[in-house]
Formats: structure tokens, sequence, C-alpha cells
């Protein structure tokens, strides 16, 4: 939606419906390949975003293809470990369960 301004692509169309014509491409791009608006019409921007989205894919567990988002996750965490110059990736729960059922 940022990138389609000056695109005919969603024009005429209201705010709330933009927005949910984004959404709806985000996620359907990553899973089913549905399309609501024209295609053809998106700016390069916007179809570069589309195509990322794909290759990324779904979530573990669905039908979707891609690499799926949790390997997209662990190559952004083990780029950010080289980045800071680490050896190894490790991560660490950021929430603190209890040892215990409590039972």
């Amino acid at each position: 939606m940022l990138f389609e301004g000056h695109n005919t692509t969603l024009q005429g169309l209201p705010l709330s419906e933009k927005l949910l014509a984004a959404l709806f491409h985000s996620v359907s791009a990553r899973t089913a390949g549905f399309n609501t608006v024209n295609i053809g019409n998106m700016a390069n921007d916007s179809l570069f975003i589309l195509i990322v989205l794909m290759v990324i894919g779904a979530s573990p567990g669905s039908t979707g293809g891609g690499i799926k988002t949790t390997t997209f996750g662990l190559m952004i965490v083990s780029l950010w470990a080289t980045v800071l110059g680490r050896h190894d990736t490790r991560l660490q729960p950021s929430l603190k369960w209890p040892l215990h059922s409590g039972l």
C-alpha cells in the first residue's frame, strides 16, 4: 500500500478497503495466491515485496510453500549474531516459565 500512492491499483477505494486489500495480499501471497486487485497494475516495489513474502512462505504445519517463517526467523537471528561477531546463534526465551505446575 505504501508504494501504490500514484498507481491505479487501489485508486477509488476508501482507506479501510485499501488496508484490508494490503493485509489480504500480504497473507495470500504466502499461502493461497488469491488476489482481489489487479496484480498487473502494481508498482514494481509492491511486486518485489510480494515475491519476498512468497519466498518466505507460510508457517510450519500449513500447506503454504516457501522456506517457512521459522527458517526465515532463524536466518535473521543467525545474520544478527554474525553482525555482532558471535560464532554461534543462541535463542533464549524471553518469558520465564515456572519449573513446576503447582499440582
